[in-house]
């Protein structure tokens, strides 16, 4: 839609007249007229954009209001999302066309997935002419008490060079939900830091962590951001306090427990001086070591990542997901496992030369996820957004169709058949369930990746190539944003092509024409 039309729309709704509009930005009545009729566009200079979301935000008293702007954004005021942004910014987003902040989130998180994955730290931390500089000599008292800012970045290194040492594999323990000016302030510490979490991972090392997640989308997703790489690693395991609040007090704890711990504890505005605490004493490091565990009793993971071999275990948590009864939506370059008509899965694991435990037990899978796919459709809505490729796609050797949302050492790679049966079954689905919803997208540029979300169940995200990976969410405000990304995504597809007679029409047009 249009700025002017949103404009007219926005105007109509709340019963605001042009020239009540006009006073409250110091414009002329005409220059209103003009903007809702489309012949003219707000200055940017002047920022009347934001002006104007800020006059209707802040005149929107009332629930009926707030709940009015709400629908014209097609977003649902009794969601936790309303929560996440304040309407004035959701209200700029929208009329200003602006990316959503669900849409910055989502496609910052795919660009990183999209990635390749630095699984292999050994290069990185076997040049010396980089870490010569990081030796410090670790110390032998019991204790040590080191001040300031400049004294905890002196520990932090110590301490994650003494768990780099550590021949058994240990499993460090980290919390901080101190201001991060510590960590960032310094480039030159920072890129040391960044080092020596490689080189913990490169000797094998794996480390819990919980993350400080409050309530804006921006620090979830700087932590996810600079944390991704070390999550696809598969060393790190996230968690978060679903409870947490604001206090005037600060926690530090990093302890590699039978080695070292650093803690600190301090008033917010006196971190800046605080005192550090870095323990030899394995008695300390215990009493340490307890304290945090008890503490990551009250704690959810922030996410599930599976990669390598581990990927296979993910089938398990897919068949949960799977059974949740709740509005789903998925995105991905090609259809769903679930859509997969049996008779194609029966062909699949008949040239698969795999023992038949493995294909039974492929099965079992299918069939669970298939019942509990149907029965979802009796009372949810399913929407699913795909991609239809050429068909030179299937003859590419280098462009490797297929399935994304399923996970075995079997081969399930399509041929150009195999995708016209999928299809084929997709139209049946559509023609037989009310409920089940098909969407063609012109391009999805994340090959080999899928997220499908059910709302305010979880989000689950999949690569299917040769670095596969898969990362379940059930966090809150990551499921929402997630769900409004895809919202968003239906809302700009034109409305004669969500017509479900119009999609099949196109699709068997598709079939017809690839088939020649």
């Amino acid at each position: 839609m249009q700025f002017h039309k949103k404009l007219d729309l926005l105007m109509k709704i709340q019963n605001v007249t042009n020239s009540r509009l006009a006073r409250s930005l110091s414009v002329d009545p005409s220059l209103v007229s003009r903007w809702r009729t489309g012949a003219r566009k707000p200055s940017q200079k002047n920022d009347y954009i934001k002006e104007i979301t800020t006059y209707f935000s802040a005149h929107a008293k009332m629930d009926f209001q707030k709940t009015a702007l709400y629908e014209i954004m097609g977003l649902d005021i009794n969601k936790s999302q309303n929560s996440l942004y304040p309407l004035q910014e959701l209200l700029y987003t929208w009329l200003a066309d602006k990316k959503s902040p669900e849409k910055i989130f989502a496609e910052k998180f795919f660009d990183n997935l999209n990635k390749k994955p630095t699984t292999n730290f050994k290069k990185t931390i076997n040049d010396r002419e980089k870490i010569n500089d990081l030796d410090v000599e670790t110390g032998k008292k019991e204790i040590e008490i080191l001040n300031g800012i400049e004294g905890k970045r002196k520990g932090v290194i110590k301490f994650l060079q003494a768990a780099a040492a550590e021949k058994e594999q240990i499993k460090l323990l980290l919390y901080s939900n101190e201001n991060t000016k510590w960590l960032t302030a310094d480039r030159e510490f920072y890129q040391k830091w960044g080092m020596l979490l490689k080189n913990v991972i490169a000797k094998g090392h794996k480390i819990k962590i919980i993350h400080t997640i409050k309530r804006e989308m921006s620090e979830i997703l700087a932590a996810i951001d600079y944390w991704m790489p070390f999550y696809l690693t598969g060393a790190v395991e996230p968690y978060y306090y679903p409870k947490y609040q604001e206090n005037i007090f600060r926690r530090t704890m990093f302890i590699a427990p039978g080695t070292a711990a650093l803690n600190c504890s301090t008033v917010s505005e006196y971190s800046d001086k605080a005192q550090q605490f870095l323990y030899w004493n394995p008695e300390k490091i215990e009493l340490l070591a307890e304290e945090y565990n008890a503490f990551l009793k009250r704690c959810r993971p922030l996410m599930r990542i599976y990669t390598g071999k581990n990927t296979y275990n993910f089938n398990q948590l897919q068949i949960e997901f799977d059974e949740q009864q709740a509005e789903m939506i998925s995105i991905a370059d090609m259809p769903s496992f679930v859509t997969m008509p049996e008779s194609l899965l029966l062909k699949f694991l008949e040239k698969n030369k795999a023992k038949q435990k493995i294909k039974e037990s492929v099965l079992s899978i299918y069939k669970q996820r298939r019942k509990a796919f149907i029965s979802n459709l009796l009372e949810m809505q399913y929407y699913e957004i795909i991609t239809l490729p050429a068909k030179k796609d299937f003859l590419n050797k280098k462009n490797s169709l297929k399935i994304n949302d399923f996970f075995s050492e079997l081969d399930f790679n399509y041929s150009f058949s195999d995708f016209y049966d999928h299809l084929k079954h997709n139209i049946q689905l559509l023609e037989k369930h009310d409920n089940y919803h098909l969407f063609l997208a012109d391009d999805f540029p994340y090959q080999n990746i899928k997220l499908a979300v059910k709302d305010e169940v979880g989000s689950l995200i999949s690569r299917n190539d040769e670095k596969a990976v898969i990362i379940a969410f059930n966090q809150p405000n990551i499921t929402n944003s997630f769900f409004t990304y895809l919202k968003y995504m239906i809302r700009e597809i034109p409305k004669n092509e969500k017509n479900k007679a119009r999609v099949i029409n196109r699709l068997n047009n598709y079939l017809d024409k690839t088939s020649e």
